[in-house]
């Protein structure tokens, strides 16, 4: 499952997811595959013991840590073989009418009765091997009594018929799956005309059964059959392959989808909607693509380049995409980014985007992070939610790999440079914690910032440290080993352990079974006398990680006859200074040159000439940057800036203008060509950003072209924005004729124009907006409310009541509950505002009762949330 800037809407309350790099020359080019250290000379200048530290300004976390309990694999005394499930739906009542058959025979010890996992079920009639059994049914664990004792020998065929009703489920999702209902109806009742009505599961964690009885543990695995009645006017999708699809003569239709390789219960999945289907073949394997019909002509193009991963992951891995289909869909109201059921994963409608869209954002690490599932995850699964890193981690590395094939090394850089900042800020505002967490207090939680971004990190640095041969060996080992098979940490590492013959707790220890990362501070000194570079390296993270981590750290000598020398060091102390023999003083010394370290940093300021020669010589994206940014006062950096915003990378362009020297006629000529005809939309508009804010002359023009003829949302928004500066009355025309676009960029670009401009026609359309965008609603309440200054008290009172009644939905996103509550408080406060400075008493009357009105409207919404940590946000609202 891919999660979406877990974390970030809600400290934003509290507070207030094609280029290919330049090919440089350098002497040395070294081996990935030689993994060998480097004898070189230590001191140790201080004694640190090798143990974490506890933290003695959180102390009480620590404690905390220490008390929550073990979270064990689940204890498997069953193994199901198959599960048979006859599906009817009762939309009305939002119901499964089930009937399932478990085939299942006892792991090991001989057993008289079954658990299994029925949430929210009534049960009608269970029979065993074709007798009726007595049974009990509390907290949603079905516990059948067999009335006879089961051997390893025996075979249990388990029948039950049953009515599931996932939407009655009282309970809440997490962060990274806002619900866990497990089974979702879509305008079941036909009663929001904008939305499809659909069906779809979602099952990660333990929520498929809601609608189906099971084992619902990572660590159980089973094949399975389905069969789904709907009317005939909807599609269907499930695991594996279509076998029968019966027209029925009450206009509905019976499929029936089978799933002979074995998959963990929570990566069983439905769907059942009018979409619209696409169909490819990759090497004899269907690839099917399913999507609202106005989406079809894009389907492809939304899915991009799967046929081309499919092949790439099965090269890189030594084994081929191991299904018998690929099947994607998207879905409304989906409750999660994405998620990687064996061969049907499930997509939010934010990836479906058309041609123009799909220039701005493609959607390629998403599809790769759920098809490289299909080997992490699905083909070999974690066997607790403990070693969620083991499916999510390599997941999200996969981004990082299709990245570096795709548009070259550069581009995979930068997408790591994301995961690290994202990393290191859920760590600066949340609790570390070990990767692998086998203490945690909510399964849930396991889906964060740790098993995602930092479990793809510490692959990367694994990746480097083995050399890329051995890396894919081991996964290619691991994978063949443990195929249908649940996995832990331990499986991992002896995998590595095996191809590489090195003994790797050390690293798995203390990036996986540990918290923390470093931070590294290093400053170096050239002894002529003694031809020795004296590197002194320090770890200055904070307490409560590990004092010391074991660091191999590759190191660049740039010698001043242009060649390049690497040597690998192994950092294994607090303080520690590493001689390195060298005839000349360096022109550069590069720790960490391909920034592989999951670490923070603290580097030395360098000298004007070594950053510019870092800027040359550097063929890494973030050195390169580095150097960029430490350059702008410097007096060569005019001609750098050249440099850079003429740079075959896109990224190194659009920082370079971030950072703009003054700029004369030529340069803003030079910007004007930028803006035209830059290969990157992100370019073309922070040219037109930057010549916005220079008054270029003839600028107009340029925006009025950008805006008719440009392809990119991204582009034509930003040269609306401009254009509503310099001339608001052409820019509210223009924007006219583009309300019904539907892009995020270009709604939010209109909505700041017409906020400027008192019109009822303009409050309609941020209104609109707020009904059907609910990603905008951030941006859209506070425009909104800035339309309302000048609107008259009794328009105020009445938009108060239109937020109110967003904010009360049944379906309203947290976050958006947060804004619209927020702007109901707004305006609410206006209106105070004017009864306090009313001087006619019947007027201060009416509007201090609608002040009251108001006011108990808020006073609702915060009482009947149910959200803790919501509704204590929303307590600042009276």
């Amino acid at each position: 499952m891919k999660y979406i800037s877990i974390g970030v809407a809600l400290c934003i309350m509290i507070l207030s997811c094609t280029s290919s790099k330049s090919a440089q020359k350098s002497v040395f080019k070294p081996n990935e595959s030689d993994t060998s250290t480097v004898d070189m000379k230590y001191r140790q200048l201080d004694t640190v013991e090798v143990t974490p530290e506890s933290n003695s300004e959180n102390t009480d976390d620590v404690k905390t840590t220490q008390l929550l309990p073990y979270q064990p694999s689940y204890t498997r005394r069953w193994d199901i073989l198959h599960t048979s499930l006859v599906l009817k739906f009762d939309w009305h009542e939002e119901q499964v009418i089930g009937h399932a058959k478990l085939k299942l025979i006892p792991l090991f010890y001989t057993i008289d009765s079954l658990e299994l996992d029925a949430k929210t079920f009534d049960i009608k009639t269970i029979s065993a091997n074709g007798r009726s059994v007595n049974y009990s049914y509390h907290d949603n664990i079905l516990k059948v009594i067999l009335g006879k004792k089961y051997t390893r020998a025996d075979t249990l065929d388990l029948i039950i018929d049953y009515i599931a009703k996932p939407s009655e489920n009282t309970t809440k999702g997490s962060a990274a799956i806002t619900d866990d209902n497990g089974l979702y109806f879509i305008n079941a009742h036909n009663n929001e005309p904008t939305l499809p009505t659909q069906l779809w599961s979602q099952g990660e964690t333990e929520n498929n059964s809601r609608w189906f009885p099971t084992i619902d543990k990572p660590n159980e695995r089973m094949t399975i059959d389905i069969t789904l009645t709907v009317p005939d006017s909807m599609v269907t999708l499930s695991n594996g392959l279509m076998t029968t699809s019966i027209k029925n003569s009450d206009h509905s239709r019976t499929d029936t989808w089978v799933m002979d390789q074995p998959i963990a219960p929570y990566l069983v999945m439905i769907a059942a909607g009018p979409f619209a289907r696409v169909s490819e073949q990759w090497q004899g394997i269907p690839v099917d693509y399913y999507v609202d019909k106005a989406y079809a002509p894009y389907a492809k193009d939304i899915f991009n380049h799967t046929p081309e991963m499919l092949s790439f992951f099965s090269e890189k891995l030594g084994i081929k995409y191991p299904w018998k289909k690929f099947s994607q869909i998207i879905v409304k109201k989906y409750v999660s980014g994405a998620m990687e059921n064996t061969t049907a994963v499930v997509f939010g409608d934010f990836i479906e985007k058309t041609h123009r869209e799909l220039i701005d954002e493609p959607n390629d690490y998403i599809v790769a992070h759920e098809m490289f599932h299909h080997w992490f995850g699905d083909y070999v699964t974690c066997e607790s939610w403990s070693n969620l890193t083991l499916n999510e981690g390599f997941a999200n590395y996969s981004e990082y790999l299709w990245m570096e094939h795709k548009y070259g090394k550069y581009e995979a850089d930068r997408h790591r440079e994301e995961e690290l900042t994202g990393y290191i800020s859920s760590v600066s505002f949340g609790k570390p914690h070990d990767l692998i967490d086998y203490r945690y207090a909510d399964k849930e939680n396991m889906f964060d910032a740790h098993s995602y971004n930092k479990g793809g990190l510490v692959l990367h640095m694994l990746r480097n440290y083995v050399g890329d041969d051995a890396f894919f060996a081991s996964l290619h080992l691991y994978l063949t080993k443990h195929a249908y098979q649940s996995v832990e940490v331990h499986d991992l590492r002896m995998a590595f352990e095996e191809v590489t013959g090195e003994d790797l707790h050390w690293f798995f220890d203390q990036w996986y079974l540990d918290k923390g990362h470093p931070a590294l501070t290093y400053t170096y000194d050239y002894d002529q006398a003694n031809k020795n570079i004296a590197l002194h390296l320090s770890q200055t993270q904070a307490k409560g990680f590990p004092n010391v981590f074991v660091l191999p750290i590759d190191i660049d000598i740039h010698h001043t006859n242009g060649t390049i020398e690497r040597k690998r060091i192994r950092m294994n102390e607090r303080d520690q200074v590493v001689d390195i023999a060298s005839n000349d003083k360096p022109a550069l010394l590069v720790i960490d040159p391909n920034r592989v370290l999951l670490s923070e940093w603290n580097e030395p300021e360098l000298s004007s000439e070594e950053y510019s020669y870092q800027w040359k010589h550097c063929n890494n994206f973030q050195l390169r940057l580095s150097a960029l940014s430490a350059l702008t006062e410097d007096k060569s950096y005019p001609a750098i800036w050249h440099e850079a915003i003429a740079d075959p990378y896109w990224n190194i362009r659009l920082r370079a203008l971030d950072y703009v020297p003054n700029l004369n006629k030529a340069d803003l000529e030079t910007l004007s060509t930028i803006a035209h005809s830059d290969p990157h939309s992100q370019v073309r508009a922070a040219a037109i950003r930057i010549l916005g804010e220079k008054d270029a002359a003839g600028l107009e023009k340029l925006l009025e072209h950008s805006i008719q003829s440009d392809s990119a949302f991204i582009v034509i928004s930003e040269a609306l924005k401009v254009m509503g500066k310099i001339n608001p009355s052409k820019a509210l025309s223009l924007s006219k004729t583009m309300e019904k676009e539907k892009n995020n960029m270009m709604q939010e670009a209109i909505a700041d124009i017409v906020v400027n401009h008192d019109d009822p026609s303009n409050i309609e359309y941020l209104e609109s907006k707020l009904i059907s965008n609910a990603a905008l609603a951030s941006s859209l309440v506070e425009k909104y409310i800035g339309l309302m200054n000048n609107q008259p008290s009794d328009v105020i009172f009445t938009k108060g009541i239109f937020l109110y009644q967003q904010a009360i939905k049944k379906d309203v996103d947290k976050n958006n509950k947060f804004y619209f509550t927020k702007g109901l408080f707004d305006l609410k406060e206006i209106l105070l505002t004017r009864a306090i400075q009313q001087k006619d008493d019947a007027k201060k009357i009416a509007l201090e009762e609608d002040v009251k009105n108001l006011k108990s409207r808020i006073q609702e919404i915060k009482e009947k949330e149910t959200d803790i940590q919501l509704k204590g946000i929303l307590g600042q609202f009276n």
